[in-house]
């Protein structure tokens, strides 16, 4: 099922994010630049990367009160239910994201539940030679991810 959603989308190519890990003292953050046309699947494999976490856990996007996941994830998962949830896949996100300070929130691992805050920090022009998505900058690393809980 394909699902559409639009808000009128800025000029500007690039939306910098500022993705920190709730609950953490001192702050887990990361910083990414990614195209505005980067589906929500596609950010949660950035997150997983930046992160460098391994992708074992189902997730979700909460965000103007959509839920957005892989429904097929849920399926597989009892404490979770995909009622509701748009398919992460078929969402970018200009399509929900159209100012800075926006806020949402991605939630990974339903067991610990990993709960994160993502900032949009500011829409920028794509620069020449440069590769997208990258992060730019964070701080901290969450050694003991395995058994954190939120």
């Amino acid at each position: 099922m394909k699902f559409s959603i639009e808000k009128s989308i800025p000029v500007e190519d690039i939306i910098q994010l500022k993705i920190t890990l709730e609950y953490t003292k001192p702050a887990i953050w990361r910083r990414v630049r990614v195209k505005k046309q980067t589906t929500f699947f596609e950010l949660h494999h950035i997150i997983q990367i930046t992160f460098r976490w391994q992708n074992y856990h189902v997730y979700e996007f909460f965000i103007d009160n959509h839920k957005l996941g892989a429904p097929d994830d849920y399926m597989k998962n009892v404490s979770s239910t995909d009622e509701g949830v748009i398919d992460a896949r078929d969402i970018t996100l200009d399509s929900l994201i159209v100012q800075p300070r926006e806020t949402f929130k991605y939630e990974y691992d339903f067991g610990d539940s990993w709960m994160h805050r993502i900032v949009v920090e500011r829409f920028l022009p794509k620069q020449e030679f440069t590769e997208y998505p990258y992060c730019m900058s964070g701080k901290w690393i969450l050694r003991y991810a395995k058994d954190f809980k939120g």
